[in-house]
């Protein structure tokens, strides 16, 4: 299995703080940037900012990709992942 290219400026293998972990695992279990701000005490544009360091850090194209990477790379536990927003199907009556 071949690994992905990384995106520019990345910097794989570097572990991600506490704080990015933090916002990690608040954006994994499907929080807005609004509501992350508002319970760790930071401004939007600092979220967002932790987030693209994240990114980089682990050479992810998107969020859903660092996601992904964490949990790869053992920094982050499938367990920590609940997303908050659960998805209904409904069934058309035939």
């Amino acid at each position: 299995m071949s690994r992905p290219p990384s995106t520019p400026n990345s910097d794989p293998g570097t572990p991600l703080t506490e704080r990015e972990l933090q916002v990690l695992r608040l954006t994994a279990n499907g929080h807005t940037t609004a509501y992350i701000a508002h319970i760790l005490g930071l401004s939007r544009g600092t979220v967002t900012n932790i987030r693209t360091t994240t990114h980089r850090k682990l050479g992810a194209r998107d969020t859903a990709h660092s996601i992904g990477l964490a949990i790869i790379t053992r920094q982050l536990h499938p367990r920590e992942v609940h997303p908050v927003h659960s998805l209904t199907i409904t069934r058309s009556a035939a």
